[in-house]
């Protein structure tokens, strides 16, 4: 009995520390959210604002003028549209929603090659559509992914990495893979946004299961959920 209650403490107690990490990480995210609002998009806004409080007061002397200063105002509001909408991609990508888990990947793996200089090869065959999945299955598969491809472009040091994803034992396969320096030590226990603690958690929700392998021959993080059809 004492041993029996000794364990059960430990296991409450590890499940605090997890939820209190997993708070955390959401936390952060918001926190980084916030910050991009409130530093970058909000005095952006105000600095448009600006410009057009100065073009009432002073208008251009000339109709080429005129369009010229429109053409560059353009530019700045269109910028940062295309930056809001990255923040609210980060957060959940409409194109999951619409087209499924394929193309929501392939658009990562674009934006990934853009952004960070990493190519990702994908390797995806799956027999059915994913938008006929459950969609904490899909979202849960998204995430994995972009935190996998997050850890590559941040420690990994190489411009290749390799996405797959299959039908296997009744559920559903996503391996990514890379040949960089791997994770740094103590990865485990760093929590940088929706990190692994929150990718863990997601897992153990849908009852798959994630396997992260960091070596010297690079990282290999595989996840595997039990298929199941949307409602």
């Amino acid at each position: 009995m004492i041993a029996t209650l000794a364990q059960q403490k430990r296991h409450v107690a590890a499940v605090r520390s997890f939820s209190d990490r997993l708070l955390a990480a959401h936390e952060e995210e918001r926190a980084l959210v916030a910050r991009e609002l409130h530093d970058d998009v909000l005095q952006r806004v105000a600095v448009l604002v600006g410009e057009l409080d100065d073009k009432d007061r002073t208008p251009p002397d000339s109709r080429e003028a005129y369009a010229r200063w429109v053409s560059e105002f353009r530019e700045e509001v269109t910028d940062l549209a295309d930056d809001v909408r990255h923040i609210a991609k980060r957060m959940h990508p409409a194109v999951l929603d619409h087209l499924g888990l394929e193309a929501a990947l392939e658009v990562m793996a674009e934006e990934m090659q853009r952004v960070d200089g990493v190519r990702v090869e994908m390797n995806i065959d799956l027999p059915r559509k994913s938008t006929s999945l459950a969609k904490e299955l899909t979202t849960s598969l998204y995430r994995i992914a972009q935190e996998a491809l997050r850890n590559v472009a941040q420690h990994a040091q190489v411009d290749h990495a390799v996405l797959s994803m299959s039908e296997r034992e009744g559920g559903i396969e996503l391996i990514i893979e890379d040949r960089g320096e791997g994770l740094p030590e103590g990865w485990e226990d760093t929590v940088q946004g929706l990190g692994m603690t929150s990718m863990k958690e997601r897992m153990r929700l849908i009852n798959g299961r994630l396997t992260v392998t960091p070596s010297d021959q690079g990282t290999r993080v595989e996840a595997w959920v039990p298929l199941r059809r949307a409602p």
